[in-house]
């Protein structure tokens, strides 16, 4: 009988041996994150309504900007609706939702159902828009939707050159023709 029990104790003893540990649980007591400091949000410099702005270059008049309102800051000017015509070539008009001129980098950003009207190509629409002033170029990396005269072309991105009126679709072009 004690050998039957010793072997019951050492065969127990070696199946609790070979079972794995369960991982420890998780300590339910943790004390929460910190929530982050609230940002406190930039004020502008300056806020205008209305605004109506003749941008130079060179001593030239190169575009007329207006905004239903503009804040200024010291890096940037933030515009909501803005409306941009070119002074250099009739018939180049954009406008936007929002608009931002980012003073350091000399470039613009619009936004939010913008619309690229050129002389010779027609109508451009998308929802984002880059201009960089001292190339003469529009461009963006989003879908963009071009119509001109019953032509449709859309795909992504696109670069317009101000100073030839050369525009290229970038990626994946699909035209179509409506008569």
């Amino acid at each position: 009988m004690a050998r039957i029990l010793v072997f019951l104790i050492v065969l127990l003893w070696g199946c609790v041996s070979c079972t794995q540990t369960p991982p420890p649980s998780p300590k339910t007591n943790k004390v929460p994150a910190a929530p982050k400091p609230k940002e406190v949000p930039e004020k502008p410099r300056n806020t205008f309504k209305d605004l109506e702005y003749v941008y130079f270059r060179k001593g030239r008049p190169e575009w007329k900007v207006q905004a239903k309102e503009a804040n200024r800051y010291p890096d940037r000017i933030e515009m909501t609706s803005p409306q941009i015509f070119s002074l250099q070539k009739e018939g180049l008009f954009i406008k936007a939702r929002q608009g931002i001129y980012e003073r350091q980098k000399d470039f613009f950003v619009f936004r939010k159902k913008v619309v690229l009207k050129t002389p010779e190509k027609g109508m451009l629409f998308t929802e984002v828009l880059y201009y960089f002033p001292r190339k003469h170029i529009l461009t963006n990396q989003a879908p963009v939707v071009l119509k001109d005269r019953g032509l449709i072309i859309k795909g992504i991105g696109f670069e317009y050159q101000v100073s030839t009126g050369k525009l290229r679709v970038k990626q994946r072009s699909q035209v179509e023709f409506h008569g």
